[in-house]
């Protein structure tokens, strides 16, 4: 069983703090670097330059949240006529379920679970709760009183039961009753029907048949004289032993392998406790590989509840789901009813209509005839009002399959007049109305057939309404905003600088601390860090976490863990891999590293990438092109570097490029406006403000205007167009006059028009020991928490 030990110790010897007004010195002394938890670290008594005021208390991320995201009830349904779905069944499940590392697609196609799944689950039966109470009970106390002296006799109260008490007495009755059939079944007591399936025999009580499932009930009472006898064909004898297992004791074995099975007997007997269960259990264990085929089985059942379910995993997962070859065998009408959906994760507009005429230009000769006559009708779901006018005139107008039919080109035509300001509208016919229709009825019957005003009443009226093309309601996935994401060990919280808001994005604690996170080009993030030590592993035991943040349930997954635990390291990505660049050893004296660590996405597994030129920790990993570049840090000999280099992973090699003008480390880098910035950090002889900009295009560094203060591990962030400066460590003076490492959690922004760096917030919450990311998210997804001041 993994044993998590306290990520304190990931810091051991790791910590920023440690570097902060050090010259070339080295880490602390370790006598101090395995201790408990880091107590938290104080507001500093002088605000930093520029700021002003002093520090306030810091709310925690619970106090924060102001509310709960909601969540959806969904009750039993019922299965209607019966047919037997077991073709179909098979397909949706692909011959069995995807396991649990099926996870990592449900959560963007990226990620991984490393647990499989559990042994079968046994479910009991569910009972609606029915608002009827026990009949009103007299007190036997009340009864047996007389009445008092000279007092008037008391009148016995109608004491009705809570529904509490007759909810437990209606379940202990309906125990009372299973636990009696089951005995009896057990003992042969008073069987008369024998289920035959296969080879098998089956004695059971006619009588628990026909209460449990209408199709038995409709057998016995159609054929009274055979009622002794049942026969199943196409039935497993497992299956039919499972089914009366549950119908006498509420217990359900279910796996990947029975639930299918199970669920086609369950809608052909019509029993509706199974048919739910088999439902719950597909709906929880959608993945990518069954999504869409579990669509079409609830559309075919007619069951809305599992339809629903997947038709919604389909549209938060849109842009995935429309690259499998099975999204291109859906019929038009199962594709409208996905794009039709306002809840659709898409960004751009766009997506849906490339996703369409993929469909369209897919299958034999006769299946892309039959979907170019239904392209109209599809097209009506797509909408082209939120496509932009550019995109419009060079992508769709002159796409083949439009140019060939003149009615989409009409309807492109109306898009273009709407971009215009012209809005088409078509005349929809209604029903008579009831004045009319009384009309039409008098008229028939030779009354008031000369009634002019009569007959205008009885003609159908016409309504004016808009083509479903012009539709302009935003799609759900078209929410996203530029924020910047904080993570830490008490949780993830976005913060959006342009108005001012936070949000709560996950509660989660089990990022450990003094971690490194990066996001892709994808917007995909990842933290990785900490210690974890598995005791199943002798061999090597100890390894660092890896996780990744699913958007979607905004919760952490983990990721298969960092072979070798480090700290000080620096994370970049390319192509299809994630790189751990360099850094310190967790063990083996804590060496410095020149390895390099490499983890595909696609395969969800580790490996090595060619080495660095030379040892580095304390360093900054930036990627821009899918290129890595490392910069700075400190080598074997603890001096800072001002080196820089650059990985091309399709060449596989490291290449030096022009290093920095001074030399540090813990420093702020990052990629804005197509160039590196790096500023403040550790130099040999202490911290600094200084700041630099590297061009990609001229392999040259210049100075760039100073951070007002001397900082360590200040955080840059480039977010919307706009440079941000956060947090740090620097070193302030206390009431003693001894100088000490303080973590600030301020805010600031360069402006670019002055020039100069502009103090935004005095202390962001929730940012304490904190990595920051630029992170595009759905504020839809998200809980509003309290916001925090802005600098007077």
């Amino acid at each position: 069983m993994p044993c998590i030990l306290n990520t304190g110790v990931a810091g051991a010897g790791c910590n920023p703090r440690e570097e902060v007004g050090r010259g070339g010195g080295g880490l602390a002394d370790r006598s101090t670097r395995h201790e408990g938890r880091r107590p938290r670290k104080k507001s500093p008594e002088t605000p930093p330059s520029g700021s002003g005021g002093s520090p306030r208390p810091r709310p925690s991320l619970a106090q924060g949240v102001q509310r709960e995201a909601p969540f959806l009830g969904e009750g039993p349904d019922t299965p209607p006529p019966s047919h037997e779905p077991r073709g179909l069944v098979n397909a949706a499940l692909g011959g069995g379920l995807c396991p649990a590392v099926c996870r990592a697609s449900c959560a963007g196609g990226r990620a991984a679970r490393l647990t499989g799944p559990g042994p079968p689950l046994y479910i009991a039966r569910e009972t609606t709760a029915q608002s009827e109470h026990a009949p009103g009970q007299e007190s036997s106390a009340l009864l047996e009183r007389s009445a008092p002296a000279r007092l008037r006799p008391l009148t016995p109260p109608t004491m009705a039961l809570g529904l509490e008490q007759a909810e437990e007495q209606r379940l202990y009755q309906q125990t009372l009753l299973q636990d009696g059939l089951k005995d009896m079944l057990d003992h042969g007591k008073f069987l008369d029907c024998v289920v035959r399936a296969g080879e098998r025999e089956f004695p059971c009580h006619r009588l628990v048949l026909a209460a449990c499932s209408p199709y038995f009930r409709a057998r016995f009472l159609a054929e009274p004289e055979r009622a002794g006898e049942l026969r199943l064909e196409e039935v497993s004898p497992d299956v039919v032993a499972q089914v009366l297992h549950y119908l006498y004791t509420s217990e359900i074995a279910l796996d990947e392998a029975s639930v299918q099975d199970l669920f086609a007997a369950a809608h052909r007997f019509q029993i509706p406790s199974i048919f739910t269960i088999c439902v719950s259990f597909l709906q929880k264990r959608l993945c990518l590989a069954n999504c869409l085929a579990v669509f079409r089985l609830g559309l075919l059942l007619d069951c809305a509840r599992l339809a629903v379910a997947a038709r919604d995993f389909i549209c938060a997962r849109f842009t995935l789901v429309a690259r499998d070859a099975d999204f291109l065998g859906l019929s038009a009408d199962e594709l409208i009813a996905i794009i039709s959906s306002d809840g659709l994760n898409v960004e751009k507009e766009e997506a849906v209509f490339e996703a369409v005429m993929r469909w369209t230009a897919s299958g034999d000769a006769e299946a892309q005839a039959e979907r170019q006559r239904a392209l109209p009708t599809v097209f009506e779901s797509v909408r082209c009002r939120l496509l932009p006018r550019a995109f419009l005139e060079s992508r769709v107008e002159r796409h083949p399959l439009v140019r060939a039919q003149p009615e989409l080109l009409r309807k492109v035509q109306m898009v273009k007049d709407a971009h215009e300001g012209r809005l088409t509208t078509l005349r929809k016919k209604k029903k008579k109305t009831e004045k009319g229709k009384e009309a039409a009825g008098a008229k028939e019957a030779g009354k008031g057939a000369g009634d002019t005003k009569a007959e205008e009443e009885e003609e159908e009226e016409e309504e004016r309404v808009l083509p479903g093309i012009l539709n302009d309601t935003l799609r759900f996935g078209m929410f996203l905003q530029d924020l910047i994401f904080m993570i830490s060990e008490e949780g993830a919280v976005a913060y959006d600088p342009a108005a001012n808001e936070c949000y709560c994005a996950s509660l989660s604690t089990q990022i450990p601390k003094n971690h490194v996170s990066l996001v892709t080009k994808e917007n995909q993030v990842f933290v990785a860090g900490g210690l974890f030590y598995n005791e199943d592993n002798k061999e090597d035991p100890m390894s660092a976490y890896f996780l990744q943040f699913d958007h979607l349930d905004s919760e952490w997954l983990g990721m298969p863990p960092l072979p070798s635990p480090r700290c000080l390291f620096g994370l970049g990505e390319a192509v299809n891999s994630i790189y751990v660049v360099g850094g310190r050893e967790l063990k083996d004296g804590e060496r410095s590293l020149d390895s390099v660590l490499c983890y595909d996405r696609l395969s969800f597994k580790w490996g090595e990438s060619d080495p660095l030129p030379y040892v580095v920790y304390g360093h900054a990993v930036l990627s821009h092109m899918d290129l890595v570049y490392v910069i700075g840090g400190k080598g074997a000999d603890r001096k800072c570097l001002n080196k820089m280099c650059v990985y091309d992973p399709k060449k596989f090699e490291w290449k030096e490029l022009a290093p920095m003008q001074t030399a540090r480390s813990l420093f702020g880098a990052t990629v804005h406006d197509g160039r590196i910035f790096v500023a403040a950090g550790v130099t040999d002889t202490g911290l600094t403000s200084s700041a630099e900009v590297y061009n990609i295009a001229d392999n040259k560094w210049t100075p760039f205007e100073a951070f007002p203060q001397e900082r360590s591990s200040l955080s840059l962030v480039s977010l919307g167009g706009t440079l941000y400066a956060i947090g740090g460590f620097a070193t302030l003076e206390t009431e003693s006059g001894e100088l000490v490492p303080t973590e600030l959690n301020d805010i600031w922004r360069y402006n670019e028009e002055e020039k100069k760096w502009e103090g935004v917030l005095r202390e962001i919450p929730y940012a304490a020991g904190a990595t920051f990311l630029p992170v595009r998210l759905n504020v839809l997804r998200l809980t509003k928490i309290l916001p925090p001041r802005i600098l007077p």
